[in-house]
């Protein structure tokens, strides 16, 4: 601190600017124990710095043009970091950040709106650190220290109202008409940041008062399916001012990085609110933007294959991906009051599974089949051509990570088949299935061998039940390839299968497990312990990515003192190759 405020003269400002980066970084960091009592002396540095940066652009009027090009440049920067030093506090203090808003959130406010970085005109070619776009500008240019600073200050208002949450309240709708200003500005980086920001007042305006508790609510969110919580009147306008910017984006902005942007904003919205997010205007307005990006992507992505352009492929892939994920959570919020959306969407994915498309298309394409037809049944019709894409992917070959992850993904989307589809569909599902000992022994990756354990799991349930011909010697390669694949390493979330394929062994063919038991409860405790730790660290912004349901918690404490019971030594096998997490679990079953 003694340091920071020697640091007065117009050359030490950019050394004062990432002296205050540092801080609060070590900040976050450090924790709130640690940095809570010298926050009010650093925020008076940092006030001060903001202080010395504007007598210095008022001083640089006065200078030489190649001096007065650096102490701008140099009096934004400063601010830049100091406006990244608040949303680092921000993130260090929560809600005890409140004390500071008033005298910092109109600081950043200003310069969100503010103009002084537009002035020189375009005479004798664009100075040094000033950058144009003549269509958008028409002869204007603009300083880029300017625009980084503004970004800066759009990026620790939507970070501020995250961290602060109901103190913040009060700043939403000054926020949200600074932020508005920006909507149509040239800046593709700057657009893409307020939709961030945006998607942050909304979460701040929604949790700030959160609603009733939904019965059956989906994990790491506030509402159930089809059934969200009713919206308070204030927060109903609030999202009505900021919603339809969203959409037309989607529609009418011609940057990928904009709409990747604004399509990620949407998708956090839903995953927060839930159903009531989308009245059925908005989400009539939404569905047909989601469709005709996938058609435009599509176009996009043949014209890219005959140009050879990986950039712009590169930026097709990551579109397709938002659009995916928003599909997704649209399926889960609105259920089967989507389906016709749905099942459209689906036919039109389907086609970006194929093999004329790129790896990172078929990737994306084959699991999202997966994920929405366990999300919404019915989404997915599994005829003859998706199920051929679907092997197709299965058997892709190729080494790179990304083919790896096309076979992972359709292994994944295989297992949901044989779970919901089977019947109509058995031998074609059961030819698929008999690929997977191969996969398994040619491909070593580690998300492979999850799922392919996690498709053995669904399809033991299904020869159990006697739904599949020659299940005996069906059960038999299904239960070894199944063992063989574990323990999970990397992908939790077949443990729900495996799990339940388990507790239908035990209780129909317990002898079928008499070769694998210190491996079932080493299964056991992997999945107890995973699902733990994925719903200790969920927030309402962040769900957990997978958790067991109670019913299969139950269970699996329930089979683990069975097994104990049956044959202790069992347990003596299996805590001799257990981690330290399997160790605890066990013993917190066992006793």
């Amino acid at each position: 601190g003694v340091m920071m405020t020697l640091m007065s003269q117009e050359q030490h400002l950019l050394l004062r600017g990432r002296g205050m980066e540092c801080i609060g970084i070590l900040s976050v960091a450090a924790g709130k124990e640690v940095f809570a009592a010298h926050v009010p002396e650093l925020v008076k540095l940092a006030l001060r710095g903001v202080e010395l940066a504007g007598q210095a652009m008022d001083q640089a009027e006065k200078e030489i043009p190649s001096k007065k090009d650096e102490m701008v440049a140099h009096s934004s920067e400063l601010k830049e970091l100091t406006w990244a030093f608040f949303q680092n506090i921000a993130s260090c203090l929560k809600e005890d950040f409140a004390p500071f808003l008033d005298q910092i959130v109109p600081l950043l406010l200003k310069t969100t709106v503010s103009k002084e970085g537009y002035k020189a005109k375009l005479e004798a070619g664009v100075p040094s650190g000033l950058s144009v776009d003549e269509e958008s500008l028409a002869g204007v240019c603009v300083r880029e220290s300017f625009m980084e600073e503004k970004n800066a200050a759009v990026d620790a208002l939507g970070g501020i109202a995250s961290h602060c949450g109901g103190c913040f309240v009060k700043f939403l709708k000054p926020t949200h008409s600074a932020l508005s200003t920006l909507l149509s500005n040239f800046s593709e980086k700057l657009r893409r940041s307020v939709f961030t920001a945006l998607k942050e007042l909304v979460l701040c305006a929604f949790l700030s008062s959160p609603p009733q508790a939904v019965p059956n609510a989906l994990p790491g969110r506030l509402w159930a399916s089809e059934q969200g919580p009713p919206l308070s009147e204030n927060f109903a306008q609030f999202l009505g001012l900021i919603l339809p910017f969203h959409i037309n984006v989607l529609a009418n902005d011609n940057s990928g990085d904009v709409v990747e942007g604004c399509l990620e904003a949407l998708t956090g919205m839903i995953k927060v609110v839930g159903p009531t997010l989308l009245d059925e205007d908005n989400y009539k307005a939404l569905a047909g933007s989601l469709m005709m990006l996938l058609d435009k992507n599509a176009q996009c992505q043949a014209k890219i294959k005959e140009l050879g352009a990986d950039d712009d492929r590169f930026e097709s892939v990551r579109i397709f991906d938002a659009v995916i994920d928003c599909v997704g959570e649209v399926a889960l919020s609105k259920g089967q009051g989507a389906l016709h959306f749905l099942i459209e969407s689906v036919n039109k994915i389907r086609e970006y599974a194929k093999p004329a498309m790129v790896p990172g298309f078929r990737l994306i394409a084959v699991g999202s089949i997966g994920e929405l037809a366990k999300h919404v049944p019915n989404s997915v019709k599994p005829d003859d051509e998706l199920i051929n894409i679907v092997v197709d992917c299965v058997t892709f070959k190729g080494k790179s990570s990304e083919e790896a992850e096309v076979r992972r993904n359709a292994i994944y989307t295989l297992g949901v088949l044989c779970e919901m589809y089977y019947g109509p569909y058995a031998n074609k599902i059961s030819h698929a299935v008999k690929l997977l000992g191969q996969a398994a022994t040619e491909d070593p990756t580690e998300g492979i061998q999850d799922n392919i354990a996690g498709v053995m799991g669904r399809f033991i349930i299904l020869a159990l039940n006697g739904v599949v011909p020659d299940s005996d010697s069906w059960l038999s390669y299904g239960v070894e390839l199944m063992f063989q694949n574990l323990p999970l390493k990397e992908d939790k979330e077949p443990s729900v299968s495996i799990l339940r394929s388990l507790f239908t062994i035990f209780q129909k063919k317990p002898d079928l497990l008499n070769n694998f038991l210190p491996q079932t409860l080493l299964a056991l405790c992997d999945a107890l312990h995973e699902s733990n730790v994925c719903l200790e660290e969920a927030t309402p912004t962040s769900p957990p990515s997978w958790s067991l349901p109670d019913d299969a918690i139950q269970q699996a404490t329930h089979l683990m003192r069975e097994i104990a019971k049956i044959n202790g030594n069992a347990v003596k096998q299996a805590m001799e190759n257990a981690t330290e997490e399997q160790q605890q679990v066990c013993a917190k079953v066992l006793g």
